[in-house]
């Protein structure tokens, strides 16, 4: 797809005692794409930012991507849609009904990107095949979501490639991201495979050379 693939730097990585110093240096280093994690304490163990705290990166000169690891994420996708998120992504294991969830959120869509995300235990199997044309984006967790700085798992790159074979073999217009454990190793590796997005925490967030980082993930 045209514009891809990109690297998104997660904002948990961020250096929060200079967020004005932090995203000017992402920008400088051409960063088009920030990824904001959203973590309520009951889909994962760990709590992170919400609705309040987005609003300082909106207006900003990025294009934003909501991760929700939440459960019930109906009433939040609509929450950062109003606040002007261009991509929101709920995770298949928080959905009861993904097609009731699409059903509630069909008059908040307006050209924003809806994405599906995977966990990394949850099998590609017929549930996963039957609702994923239904939305704009998928997301491949390649770490256990949740916390930050773990390891890349291997064989997620399988998971992208099986995805994206998916999607080519069906001629969907469906992203592929990828999240967790992206650095100047994995990046290549998930380009290689068909990732569109790249989240990266770490390693491109406290790099000294930002663009290079990012050069070095997209390297093939």
């Amino acid at each position: 797809m045209k514009g891809y693939p990109l690297v998104a730097p997660s904002v948990l990585s961020l250096d929060f005692s200079r967020l004005d110093s932090e995203l000017e240096r992402m920008k400088e280093a051409g960063v088009s794409l920030l990824h904001y994690d959203v973590m309520d304490g009951h889909f994962t163990p760990w709590i992170s930012f919400g609705e309040h705290l987005f609003k300082f990166f909106t207006h900003r000169g990025f294009q934003t991507d909501v991760h929700l690891m939440v459960n019930d994420p109906l009433t939040h996708v609509q929450n950062f849609i109003n606040l002007g998120a261009d991509q929101v992504t709920v995770h298949l294991e928080a959905l009861d009904d993904p097609f009731a969830f699409l059903q509630g959120i069909k008059d908040y869509r307006n050209g924003r990107i809806i994405g599906l995300a995977l966990n990394p235990d949850t099998p590609l199997d017929e549930r996963v095949w039957a609702i994923l044309p239904q939305f704009d984006k998928v997301m491949v967790m390649s770490v256990v979501p949740g916390r930050s700085g773990q390891s890349f798992i291997e064989g997620s790159d399988e998971r992208i490639h099986q995805i994206k074979e998916y999607i080519r073999e069906n001629n969907l217009n469906i992203l592929v991201e990828v999240d967790g454990g992206i650095n100047d190793r994995t990046g290549p590796v998930c380009v290689r495979a068909g990732a569109d997005i790249l989240v990266s925490g770490a390693y491109l967030c406290m790099a000294d050379d930002p663009r290079r980082a990012l050069e070095d993930i997209l390297r093939e």
